[in-house]
């Protein structure tokens, strides 16, 4: 379950940008991404669970202030009794960003967004076994960047909305709220 493919998918993304971006329209952001999932099944009596990790964001500007970004994140937590979750997320959006001069030297940047996000779920549960299970979903949010011309803050927010199937025939509707905080760097 643990495949290194959206790692692929961020380094193609980020070469794409490149070359195809005008200064300073492309940033790479790294910081500590956790979610809350909102579980049917209920988990130590819990109706959902609050994963965190490490993720990161990229993003180009390609026309005026139209978009694209990628994210990618891995987290984990305990679930009571020994029992571990694993949440692996990667997304692809669309996005329209507003951004001024709060300062000489700082910059205010929002983006709602919209896209899609494949979520790779595994719960491991003790005495019974691990059960995973991928899918895609359709995700919304926003985010804000603050800084200067080339390093500032980030907080980005999502919604994903997915269907899993942990244990044969247990079919899951899971809403996976992401939040992510980090550095920026726009180049």
């Amino acid at each position: 379950m643990r495949t290194t493919k959206p790692i692929w998918v961020a380094l193609v993304a980020g070469y794409v940008s490149l070359a195809l971006g005008d200064e300073p329209a492309r940033a790479v952001a790294f910081g500590y991404a956790g979610s809350i999932v909102h579980l049917d099944v209920l988990r130590n009596g819990d109706s959902e669970v609050e994963p965190g990790g490490l993720g990161v964001l990229g993003r180009i500007d390609v026309h005026g202030a139209w978009g694209l970004q990628l994210g990618y994140s891995r987290k984990d937590d305990g679930t009571g009794g020994g029992g571990e979750i694993f949440l692996a997320q990667s997304g692809l959006y669309g996005y329209y960003a507003w951004e001024g001069q709060v300062s000489d030297t700082d910059r205010l940047r929002f983006y709602p967004k919209v896209g899609v996000a494949y979520t790779d779920f595994e719960e491991t549960v003790p005495m019974t076994g691990t059960f995973s299970d991928g899918a895609i979903g359709p995700s919304v949010g926003f985010g804000v960047e603050w800084g200067g011309t080339r390093w500032g803050a980030v907080f980005d927010v999502g919604w994903t909305f997915v269907d899993v199937e942990l244990s044969p025939g247990q079919e899951e509707s899971l809403t996976v709220s992401a939040g992510f905080i980090g550095l920026i760097y726009c180049f």
